[in-house]
């Protein structure tokens, strides 16, 4: 009896000597009377980045009794290849080198499995993908996904980590997480953004199940045409209406069937086609004029003002404006380029496009509200700035006059004299509607 008593007091001793001492906190010595472990496990991060870089590992033993201890002060560590990494008496891990070893922590004869160690630079982010469905229903969610490609030759599923971007989001709307709603029947591009790459835009039709996309280019003998009206005049999509745009394309969303499409604008001879949709299709139309186009080549003055209810305070200079313009023309083509001392070519876009059929005239002048280029900018004054956009579309009543309607906006900016920039606080008014060219 006093032999065990003795045996205990004697271990007790030797884990109270054991937890003491000056440096500090550190794992327990475990008794002797815990035998050895069953076995040896390593914690810690094992992958590191960069050489210098280090990880403090931890070695655990597990006993017979079900006990776990932190041994990491006790156990004997090693690596395979002290030339990548080295390894501390008490676990502290360093890179020496980008490269790969494997390191061991033996504790009472037992040795832990190899823990593998790999010092490489991160993967960088070479391309970003996105798949989704490519035709959503109004009122319905779908899951888009985005993928990355990294420079070591793998991929990953990277669709919580990206921005989503969608546009226009009157049309698909995004939830979170690359989940996508249906708003209303049209077009939509979705792309994604993960530094440094961005994804290239995927095109979405959001339609009505059993519908279906039409679209088309309307051309003349001398190009494409802008802002002819295109329109279904009976079957699945009757109502539905659409204007070309300035490369002359129109899409029309959620036709099928047998349809009767309509081609119009001024100057031009209405254009049927009876078209038979079971799929997203294509129908092109090209337009001819009964009579012969005007010549409206030449000299002229084109005469623009302000709707006079929301410019009243602005300078009379500011709000009526009379422009040297010169019109060239090629075929029903035309192109307009604006002169004068007072017009800003170097901030514009220096000519703008048009058309004549038949005796049917149209002006278009653009704005680019990204860049706030115009295609009128007038500076009538060294502190008064105009830019002046919209569509004019009239009549060719003489070889002297064309007159019509214009529906457009004034933008005035007051400045420094010394500014070479319309700068400041834009103010917006309506133009008035009627236009005049004459010579």
């Amino acid at each position: 009896m006093r032999a065990r008593s003795l045996l205990l007091a004697m271990a007790v001793a030797a884990v109270f000597v054991a937890c003491g001492g000056d440096d500090g906190p550190s794992p327990p010595t475990v008794p002797t009377l815990f035998g050895p472990p069953t076995r040896i496990d390593i914690a810690g991060s094992t992958a590191l980045t960069t050489v210098g870089q280090q990880s403090q590992l931890t070695a655990n033993a597990t006993f017979a009794n079900g006990e776990t201890r932190n041994v990491s002060r006790e156990a004997q560590w090693a690596v395979t290849n002290p030339a990548v990494a080295t390894i501390s008496e008490t676990g502290l891990l360093r890179a020496l080198a980008l490269g790969e070893t494997q390191v061991t922590a033996t504790f009472r004869n037992i040795t832990s499995g190899p823990a593998t160690v790999t010092i490489k630079t991160p993967a960088t982010l070479t391309a970003l993908t996105i798949t989704g469905p490519a035709r959503v229903a109004p009122g319905a969610t779908e899951q888009f996904t985005a993928t990355g490609r990294y420079s070591d030759g793998t991929t990953g599923d990277v669709t919580s980590k990206v921005s989503w971007f969608v546009f226009p989001t009157t049309v698909l709307q995004h939830l979170g997480g690359g989940s996508f709603r249906g708003v209303a029947v049209g077009e939509a591009n979705v792309s994604a953004f993960l530094s440094p790459r961005g994804s290239s835009g995927l095109q979405v039709l959001v339609l009505q199940p059993d519908t279906f996309k039409l679209s088309g280019t309307v051309r003349d003998a001398s190009g494409t045409l802008e802002n002819i009206l295109v329109e279904v005049v009976s079957g699945t999509g009757t109502g539905l209406k659409t204007k070309t745009d300035s490369g002359g394309r129109y899409a029309l969303y959620g036709v099928a069937g047998s349809i009767q499409l309509r081609a119009s604008g001024p100057g031009y001879d209405t254009q049927e086609a009876a078209v038979a949709v079971s799929t997203n299709a294509t129908r092109d139309f090209s337009l001819t004029t009964s009579s012969q186009s005007s010549n409206v080549a030449g000299n002229w003055t084109l005469a623009l003002k302000t709707s006079s209810a929301c410019s009243a305070t602005w300078p009379q200079v500011a709000r009526e404006r009379e422009i040297p313009t010169t019109i060239s023309q090629q075929g029903t083509r035309l192109t307009f380029a604006f002169g004068g001392s007072t017009v800003r070519q170097g901030f514009s876009f220096g000519s703008n496009s048009g058309r004549v059929a038949s005796n049917a005239f149209q002006l278009i002048l653009y704005y680019d509200d990204y860049y706030g280029t115009y295609g009128l900018l007038d500076r009538p004054t060294p502190t008064d700035w105009v830019g002046i956009y919209g569509t004019a579309e009239g009549t060719v009543t003489s070889p002297t006059s064309i007159t019509g309607s214009f529906a457009g906006t004034f933008d005035y900016y007051a400045t420094a004299a010394s500014a070479t920039f319309p700068t400041g606080t834009v103010r917006s008014c309506a133009a008035d509607p009627f236009f005049e060219l004459r010579r």
